[in-house]
């Protein structure tokens, strides 16, 4: 039975329709993430030339095992002479999807992630700071070899001034007071050290999930790189297992850097596959149409976790 619910955060209507499940062309013929996109690969290890100058490298005897580059095509133009828009080439191995990675690691990606994060956060200039990644063409991704974008905007986007909004507006934090109504338990897929993997009460995408710190934290930068590095993997792992090689994209919501009331955001991360297209309804109305509800999509990624061991 066709419902709808609203965005928890953004106030933004979902129709979740099940039932749409079922018909022709419903799920994405083109959700692989480990097909090869572009060859030569210019992010792989030798082909360093093919790159914008580098903003920073890590090594291991004498190997780089990350890269931050300039986008060779930026969507934002450089502010102050920096550039507002970079790829965080977080591993030199070409086939090195999240889900796959270990926990060390995934630490040390996160530790990057947080690094360049805080870097443009620190600028006068910056309102926002957007970090993303996508994985497998369905989601976006030109250039197979796994990375990372980030991108510091002169102002508050509309999807972070609406969540801030929602927050600021509500007499407690909608993220906090969620895990206690007992009736959104069966929304939970896994906790990890003070993180929990949540499907939203209003998904926007089959399968969407949330990865929320349990403690109120406004600024992602506070966190505990290792849990959300867990979190991480298992959440990828989880998808993986429901749907094998699933694109997906992933976005931070970190509070906006320079605004009132900032301590009212609670930060979160959101995984979010790419079974079904956006078409003409969505585009049309600026609302949803997701074809799984969160309750059914919670309960098979966590009969996918217990199927076989982390």
């Amino acid at each position: 039975m066709p419902s709808v619910s609203r965005h928890p955060l953004t106030h933004e209507e979902v129709l979740v329709s099940p039932e749409r499940s079922e018909r022709p062309g419903a799920w994405s013929q083109d959700s692989a993430a480990g097909e090869s996109i572009a060859a030569p690969c210019p992010f792989c290890p030798g082909n360093e030339d093919q790159t914008p100058p580098e903003i920073i490298r890590r090594e291991v005897n004498g190997a780089w095992t990350a890269r931050v580059v300039p986008n060779l095509y930026p969507a934002t133009a450089p502010m102050n002479g920096v550039a507002s828009h970079e790829v965080l080439i977080d591993t030199a191995l070409h086939e090195a999807p999240l889900r796959d990675r270990d926990l060390r690691s995934l630490s040390s990606t996160i530790r990057l992630w947080k690094e360049r994060y805080a870097m443009h956060a620190s600028r006068e200039c910056v309102e926002s700071v957007i970090f993303f990644r996508n994985e497998g063409r369905a989601a976006g991704q030109s250039i197979a070899h796994p990375h990372g974008q980030l991108i510091a905007l002169p102002f508050v986007t509309p999807r972070l001034a609406a969540e801030l909004q929602s927050f600021t507006a509500a007499p407690e934090c909608p993220l906090c007071t969620t895990p206690r109504d007992p009736s959104t338990e069966r929304l939970v897929v896994e906790r990890c050290h003070g993180v929990t993997l949540r499907c939203p009460s209003a998904p926007r995408f089959p399968y969407e999930v949330w990865i929320i710190p349990d403690r109120h934290e406004p600024d992602w930068l506070a966190c505990d790189g290792e849990a959300l590095a867990e979190a991480l993997q298992v959440a990828t792992r989880a998808l993986d297992r429901r749907w094998p090689g699933a694109a997906f994209n992933v976005t931070l919501s970190s509070t906006p850097v320079h605004v009132p009331k900032r301590d009212r955001f609670h930060w979160h991360i959101e995984l979010l596959p790419r079974l079904t297209n956006i078409a003409g309804f969505e585009l049309a109305t600026g609302s949803w149409l997701n074809i799984v509800d969160a309750e059914r999509a919670a309960s098979e990624l966590r009969a996918a976790l217990t199927s076989s061991s982390r």
